[in-house]
């Protein structure tokens, strides 16, 4: 956090001047004006508080996808190639701008499928269960989607969810997970633990894991560690490649305004990206590029390297992750900076490393009535 928002942290006052300085003082207030905000009964701009569930619409989006669309209908299959944003290799152009929203390199981040669909394709490769090492731990409350996913994991591989479905919660009277608290729990059941499964940011309570502090805990016990993003890519500083995270998820249309349906995001750090014998769904997509096209004469699969060894998903043109924010993103105006992290704590007067029980209960209070509250930051 820097000084300066610090400053206005300390100084924080429930009211509309108190609001309305800190808007004036933010460095991407013009942003604003780059999206389309929806109009209430009187006829005003409401106040969005919904970015968790879906991010506004960039007001660029209608003409990137209706360029799109015309391409379709005047080149047809030859789009493919020869279109304004070629379709073949669509997912291309967000190699380095998705590498970078989540602090990866380039050739381990892939845009493709949804979030649940990449969380599955990743655990073919990295939950292989043992006799004596099955368990998945998640932290609680976790996502709906994200324990229907980790209980049919260990189920297909023939265990029983009732056994190897373990959690991190808060303690009694709390509402976060402490750190100490996981930590200390894979010390007592690491053995047996073979995947660690946490959220980035928990849908629920907002608190912001220390993502390096679980990994190297997790990873010292012999797990292999992923992390669901949904609520942290565009919301948060991330760094998973140096943070040495195995693999992880998001979907793009909360905090990377990519619309309903969107496609989603995947990572493999690149270890693992170099192992050829992970095992993996292979698909036409995954295949080496410089083999696709021999078809049938080259039946043996050749898998691609990285992010990409998960890959075999056509591209999606129309629904390229955030078509206006991805045109910032191409310019190198991307949001995610520390800094702007802890701009929007300021606003809400909430210290990240002070945990008091008074703060947790004013966050979920603001939850209560529709506030976007910002994350907890659980790293010491």
């Amino acid at each position: 956090m820097s000084e300066s928002t610090s400053t206005s942290a300390s100084h924080f006052s429930a009211d509309d001047r108190y609001a309305l300085s800190m808007d004036a003082a933010d460095p991407l207030r013009s942003y604003r004006e780059r999206f389309h905000i929806p109009v209430g009964p009187d006829g005003k701009p409401v106040i969005y508080f919904c970015g968790n569930s879906l991010g506004l619409q960039p007001k660029a989006t209608r003409e990137m996808v209706t360029g799109e669309l015309d391409d379709w209908a005047t080149m047809g299959v030859e789009g493919h190639f020869e279109g304004r944003r070629p379709w073949y290799p669509y997912h291309e152009q967000f190699r380095e701008i998705g590498a970078r929203l989540v602090g990866g390199r380039p050739g381990e981040v892939v845009m493709m499928n949804s979030l649940t669909v990449n969380l599955h394709l990743l655990m073919v490769s990295f939950y292989r269960p043992t006799a004596g090492r099955y368990k998945i731990l998640i932290d609680w409350p976790a996502f709906p989607s994200d324990i229907y996913a980790v209980k049919s994991q260990i189920e297909c591989h023939g265990y029983d969810a009732n056994d190897a479905f373990v959690t991190a919660r808060p303690r009694e009277g709390e509402q976060t997970v402490r750190t100490e608290d996981v930590e200390a729990l894979l010390e007592r059941e690491g053995s047996k633990i073979a995947l660690v499964l946490f959220a980035g940011v928990n849908y629920f309570t907002g608190q912001f894991y220390d993502i390096p502090r679980i990994t190297a805990a997790a990873q010292k016990q012999g797990c292999v560690v992923g992390w669901d993003l949904a609520h942290a890519a565009g919301n948060v500083p991330l760094s998973l490649h140096d943070w040495n995270v195995d693999f992880a998820a998001w979907c793009t249309y909360k905090y990377l305004n990519s619309g309903p349906g969107a496609v989603a995001g995947a990572f493999v750090h690149e270890r693992h990206g170099r192992d050829t014998t992970l095992p993996r769904f292979a698909g036409w997509w995954g295949n080496d590029p410089a083999k696709r096209f021999k078809m049938h004469l080259q039946p043996e699969f050749t898998p691609r390297g990285g992010g990409r060894m998960a890959d075999f998903q056509p591209p999606h043109s129309g629904d390229g992750p955030g078509a206006g924010v991805a045109s910032d993103f191409r310019r190198g105006r991307h949001v995610g900076a520390a800094g702007q992290v802890g701009a929007v704590d300021g606003v809400f007067g909430i210290p990240h490393r002070a945990h008091s029980q008074q703060a947790v209960r004013d966050h979920h209070a603001a939850r209560a009535v529709g506030a976007r509250v910002p994350a907890f930051d659980s790293r010491a």
